[in-house]
């Protein structure tokens, strides 16, 4: 399925802000990485990132915290290395399976469920993605990230009065420069299709 331009950017305008919000929110505890040797790379910056490209100690390392999680499945802080782990790996896919046990044990971070959202997004699940903004809304029902993201999906499933509602409900707010920003980008690539 080939998204039109408008579209392609909502979603691109989404990814975006998902992560901004998770490097901004993220605690420096979470980033520090057991072993800093693994983590070293021989980078070459000519090559777009893809699921073909990871680092070779990905597979080592899903694999290492996956058998960590076998004897210690509530272990919230190693399932959300895991679920980053894919979901930076470009396998989207297995990165949703550890975000949803993630969000299954913990509810309460606002980040996991940008996180998941994102994840869905990203393999238009679009039907999922707007279940897990609507659950997550429930969480933090004056989130402007959540709500601009719900547009965001509405849009990407060409639901476009729902997305302008929304989007008009997040400018109107007041409350975050950048998200209202891209929720005026949002609705002049409504007003131009």
């Amino acid at each position: 399925m080939l998204l039109s331009k408008p579209k392609f950017a909502l979603l691109s305008i989404l990814l975006v802000i998902t992560v901004f919000v998770w490097r901004m929110y993220q605690q420096d505890e979470t980033l520090i990485r057991a072993n800093n040797k693994d983590w070293t790379t021989d980078v070459n910056t000519s090559v777009t990132p893809s699921a073909d490209n990871v680092h070779p100690n990905f597979l080592k390392q899903a694999a290492d915290l996956e058998t960590y999680l076998v004897t210690n499945p509530t272990d919230t802080t190693h399932i959300a290395m895991l679920a980053r782990l894919y979901q930076d790996g470009h396998k989207p896919d297995k990165a949703a399976i550890y975000f949803e046990q993630l969000l299954s044990l913990q509810t309460q971070n606002p980040q996991h469920w940008l996180d998941l959202i994102t994840v869905y997004g990203t393999l238009s699940h679009w039907k999922k993605a707007e279940d897990t903004c609507v659950r997550m809304l429930k969480f933090f029902p004056k989130n402007l990230s959540a709500k601009y993201n719900l547009g965001a999906i509405y849009a990407n499933q060409n639901k476009l009065l729902d997305a302008k509602k929304i989007w008009n409900e997040v400018v109107a707010n007041k409350s975050d420069d950048h998200v209202i920003h891209l929720a005026r980008q949002g609705l002049e690539a409504i007003d131009k299709m």
